[in-house]
């Protein structure tokens, strides 16, 4: 899907934004920023991967889930709370929320509960395991207000010239 040049540009100043926010990631697997605009355009949340305040970090006292395969150990052993929830619980009002910007594609866990948000469209930056089943499920749901669910790799909105 090629998108206008102005629009290209707000993507990817959007993947800039969430991709700075990755650099405050506490998590020493993985560094994962997200940003939430609302149906404005308007930045209404931001996050980053990392534990709950006051519990200690990875990077201080490595979780069992650090030593885990990439795509191994969420739920059972790692601590850290993913990007998009982080955003999410910090949206003041998640039903006002249109686009989410992810250094990384979501995974189906974090897409179940954003499944319950007015977030129609979904733009990542790098592929995971598990992209496609990701795209997948979005694709298949409407949002609340019955608009089609969208997801992108950025390189999918670039022009080919």
């Amino acid at each position: 899907m090629l998108v206008k040049p102005r629009s290209l540009l707000k993507h990817k100043t959007y993947i800039g934004i969430a991709q700075a926010l990755a650099s405050l990631s506490t998590c020493t697997k993985r560094q994962v920023g997200c940003v939430i605009l609302d149906h404005r355009g308007r930045i209404a949340a931001t996050g980053y991967n990392g534990q709950s305040p006051n519990e200690p970090h990875c990077i201080d006292s490595p979780c069992a889930g650090a030593a885990m395969p990439n795509g191994q150990g969420f739920g059972q052993m790692c601590e850290a709370t993913h990007a998009e929830m982080s955003a999410y619980g910090d949206c003041s009002d998640i039903w006002d929320a249109e686009t989410l910007y992810v250094t990384i594609a979501p995974c189906t866990r974090c897409l179940n509960s954003l499944k319950v948000s007015g977030i129609s469209t979904i733009i990542y930056l790098n592929e995971h395991h598990h992209a496609e089943e990701s795209k997948r499920r979005w694709e298949s749901t409407t949002a609340p207000d019955h608009r089609p669910r969208n997801m992108y790799k950025l390189s999918e909105l670039e022009s080919n010239d």
